[in-house]
């Protein structure tokens, strides 16, 4: 961890899981959330990785390397894995509810510190429990179902899509990516540690204010070299950390290996208004980078093509708890706290923030309404892809939208 860790804080070691039983007791949430299997220990992604390939999810079953799903009718063990969220080596501690409609207070969420305690986000180690509070849908059985909680402006997952199944078998070789980024230098940005912050350069800058993060250019091939080694020797979260870039505009291959994500593709259930398409859009992520927790404007379809991401979403309700910068900040719509390590007597409230947890696999696409809160963690080296079009509109946005203006307008903002 970085530095020195508040009570609220839980360290890594024999003292997480023993600290997380006494989160479990003292913060309010269903009972459910308690692990009832003795204190666990984290699974690393390389014993994972170990794993006989009966074990893993291919085109048979689970996979910790992301192998495509079944486009035809699943089996039961299948079935039985999406609903509880078997991913990673991890389960959830209670199987969500899915009802063909969203029922009213879908997601469920959780106590923040339930969840930060039970897996800190500097922890790249994935525990054998995690809250899961998102629907998963097979596209191919229950693309109605996902329909509807899509205009329902909820989020949500969806796997066994065939364009982005076939990406992630294309995507594993990392001589098929050299080819077709080849020798060009991408937008990446450089941390001295591993938290990641956004920022615009023209926001209005606070006394004192620092760049979160420095701005550099790579090639996919030596960014995707530092990653491995850093993945091999567990890089520490206090060590430096690259987060790549990529968009279509730069590499138009990525509208023809993620053709679901482009205008008119798949009926335009992924891209909901085409003239708002905003081209693909992917970021490579190093093992345990952190991103901070913040809103979009826009609707957003995110996919794993390779590795795993972990992340938290919150109701646009939980904003007044979450101390987003404000306008003209820098880093507007951002959360100034660091949820690994959160000091709670600077922002008291934080505790009372509640989110739902989701690891996303190679094939799986999120579906992040617009002003939903989200923080990301990268669980290890990871491809990520993804795409906006528009503002949600339909179901429950006009009374998020409210929700932000009322929370962002507090201290004057704009957004």
């Amino acid at each position: 961890m970085r530095g020195s860790l508040p009570l609220a804080t839980v360290a890594v070691g024999a003292g997480f899981w023993a600290l997380s039983i006494v989160f479990h007791s003292r913060l309010p949430g269903p009972e459910h959330v308690l692990p009832s299997e003795g204190l666990p220990t984290s699974v690393t992604f390389s014993a994972l990785s170990a794993l006989p390939q009966r074990l893993r999810r291919g085109r048979a079953g689970n996979s910790t390397d992301g192998g495509s799903r079944p486009s035809a009718e699943e089996s039961p063990e299948a079935k039985d894995r999406r609903r509880w969220h078997a991913v990673a080596g991890s389960r959830a501690f209670a199987a969500p509810d899915c009802p063909p409609q969203p029922a009213p207070d879908y997601p469920v969420e959780f106590p923040i510190l339930n969840v930060t305690s039970n897996w800190n986000p500097d922890t790249p180690d994935v525990p054998p429990r995690h809250f899961a509070g998102l629907c998963r849908f097979d596209f191919q059985s229950q693309r109605d179902q996902a329909e509807s909680y899509r205009q329902a402006e909820v989020p949500f997952i969806v796997q066994g899509v065939p364009s982005v199944d076939a990406a992630v078998d294309k995507w594993r070789d990392d001589k098929y990516l050299e080819k077709s980024l080849g020798s060009k230098a991408y937008l990446t940005e450089y941390s001295e540690n591993n938290h990641f912050m956004y920022f615009q350069s023209g926001g209005n800058k606070p006394p004192g204010w620092e760049p979160p993060v420095e701005n550099q250019r790579m090639t996919f091939s030596k960014w995707n070299r530092i990653a491995q080694q850093a993945e091999a020797a567990n890089l520490s979260d206090t060590e430096a950390h690259y987060y790549f870039r990529v968009n279509s505009y730069e590499a138009p291959f990525l509208r023809r290996d993620l053709a679901a994500l482009t205008p008119h593709a798949e009926q335009g259930f992924f891209i909901v208004d085409s003239t708002q398409a905003k081209g693909i859009h992917c970021r490579f992520g190093m093992r345990g980078i952190v991103a901070a927790a913040h809103y979009d404007g826009s609707r957003n379809f995110v996919t794993i093509l390779r590795g795993f991401r972990r992340y938290l979403l919150g109701a646009p309700r939980n904003c007044k708890h979450m101390h987003l910068y404000h306008h003209p900040h820098p880093s507007a719509r951002h959360s100034e706290v660091d949820w690994s390590a959160p000091d709670l007597a600077k922002f008291p409230d934080f505790a009372q923030a509640r989110v739902n947890e989701v690891i996303l696999t190679p094939g799986d696409l999120l579906y992040i309404p617009s002003r939903w809160i989200h923080f990301i963690m990268s669980v290890n080296t990871n491809l990520q892809c993804n795409a906006r079009s528009g503002k949600s509109t339909s179901g429950r946005a006009h009374s998020h939208a409210q929700v932000i203006d009322a929370c962002m307008s507090d201290h004057g903002a704009k957004y």
